[in-house]
């Protein structure tokens, strides 16, 4: 039971429907119809990055999260996924402030950071996200976040406050699989020859370069979202992953004893039958200190790689538990 006049430091996001006013008095319908859009879209996220959606507010929701680094890539998921989904009727924007709140007996929140987080939302631009500069100077270190200065606002009760705006950029691939609808040997090929293309191929690649995000994301049809270091097609009517992360930061979880080698460290890298190092192969490499590891190699990114001592077993999905995968 939570404890009234709890405080705590918190980073909190506000966010909203662009002109939902306008809509309601227009076709009630339409706004109710972008409102639950909006819900099922964004909850995911929320759950998936740690937070905890506190309430709504009409159209508006209040989101708290332990961390700013957690609420900013949550944004910017979200704000993705829009674009995924190619939404275009409406649009939402984002505001983000780290700062105390007072956590009321019913689980609402109140305080300064409450107020300016709104103050905040109702400046930004469709689509976009804006930080309060107290927030940003917490995860300017984070090198898959970058924003611009907007300059200071005078809002209101508050005074001058640094507004940034944080950058984002489109997800790379999107295969949305809507199992609501009847699933057919047509759809099937059709996501199988998605996955199977070079583009695909190449953007895993390319992303299993990188340590800032996940290669897979898979949304099921309940609402929950996880991530995976891998992704293949049965052709027929399964899915099956390796290594699970507890997050997008390749944060492995548990059962995979994985031990992260520098490149500069490797003397040789012998593996068994071919030199693609994204597919799980075993492998036997002797380090410059003349030690050995045998394991199972894929790439970890920015010059490391992942050994696994055991090969992760694959995880079955049935395709009609997916509602959409995202290869980023």
């Amino acid at each position: 039971m939570i404890e009234t006049n709890d405080r705590k430091l918190a980073a909190i996001i506000f966010t909203d429907i662009v002109n939902y006013t306008e809509t309601m008095q227009r076709d009630e319908q339409s706004a109710l119809n972008m409102l639950d859009r909006k819900r099922r879209i964004v909850t995911p996220f929320i759950k998936i990055n740690g937070g905890k959606k506190i309430k709504e507010i009409g159209d508006a929701f209040l989101i708290m999260f332990d961390s700013v680094i957690q609420a900013s890539r949550c944004a910017i998921r979200i704000q993705q996924e829009f674009e995924i989904e190619k939404i275009e009727d409406f649009s939402i924007r984002i505001g983000i402030h780290f700062g105390d709140v007072k956590i009321q007996p019913d689980g609402d929140i109140l305080g300064s950071g409450v107020n300016i987080a709104s103050r905040i939302h109702s400046l930004v631009k469709p689509k976009g996200i804006c930080i309060s500069s107290d927030a940003w100077n917490l995860i300017r270190n984070q090198s898959d976040l970058k924003a611009n200065s907007l300059g200071f606002e005078n809002l209101k009760g508050v005074g001058q406050v640094e507004i940034l705006e944080l950058i984002w950029e489109k997800s790379n691939i999107s295969i949305n699989l809507d199992m609501q609808k009847p699933v057919t040997k047509e759809r099937l090929d059709e996501a199988k020859e998605k996955l199977e293309s070079p583009q695909v191929s190449k953007t895993i690649n390319e992303i299993q370069q990188t340590d800032n995000n996940s290669a897979v994301e898979i949304i099921f049809n309940d609402g929950k979202l996880k991530y995976y270091d891998s992704l293949k097609y049965d052709g027929h009517n399964e899915f099956f992953v390796f290594t699970e992360w507890k997050d997008s930061e390749r944060k492995v979880i548990d059962g995979n004893s994985r031990e992260i080698i520098s490149i500069l460290n490797i003397k040789s890298v012998i593996i068994d039958g071919t030199d693609n190092i994204n597919s799980y192969l075993p492998v036997n490499i002797v380090l410059k200190n003349n030690e050995q590891l045998i394991g199972y190699i894929s790439t970890y990114g920015n010059g490391f790689y992942g050994v696994d001592k055991t090969l992760p077993a694959p995880v079955h999905i049935p395709i009609r538990k997916i509602l959409k995968i995202n290869i980023r």
